[in-house]
């Protein structure tokens, strides 16, 4: 697949809901490095709630766990801006406008796809059904 995709928050809040998903974001940097962050219970709320982001599980990665801090928050968008960063950033889960921006423009000096504040030239976010014991 190439471009940009997003499976939108509805459907990602019912196949988050019906299991418990691991979240798989893969980063990377204009210096050709990459890294990567991993949570093992990803769980948004629905429309009602805003979106919530009410679960992350346990960190796991490369990365700095730069998610965590937006636990419990919003998904905030330019019309409906519950942090106050979507206009700097994107549309995002905030309690924190610079921890992790991955819905910020493309090689933007004011408004980057960020992580921990880092410019980012490629970002990937996958989700995948945690294996059940």
């Amino acid at each position: 697949m190439k471009g940009e995709f997003f499976i939108g928050l509805e459907n990602l809040h019912h196949i988050t809901n019906s299991q418990t998903y691991r979240l798989y974001i893969h980063l990377g940097y204009f210096d050709g490095t990459f890294q990567f962050a991993s949570y093992n219970n990803f769980k948004i709320g629905d429309e009602e709630s805003q979106y919530q982001l009410e679960s992350l599980g346990d960190f796991e990665g490369t990365a700095e766990d730069n998610m965590s801090s937006d636990l419990d928050a919003l998904f905030s968008t330019i019309d409906n801006d519950y942090s106050g960063c979507a206009e700097a950033g994107g549309a995002w889960w905030d309690n924190d406008c610079y921890t992790a921006q991955l819905n910020g423009k493309y090689n933007d000096i004011e408004q980057p796809m960020s992580w921990g504040g880092v410019a980012l030239k490629s970002v990937q976010m996958f989700i995948r059904a945690s294996a059940t014991a």
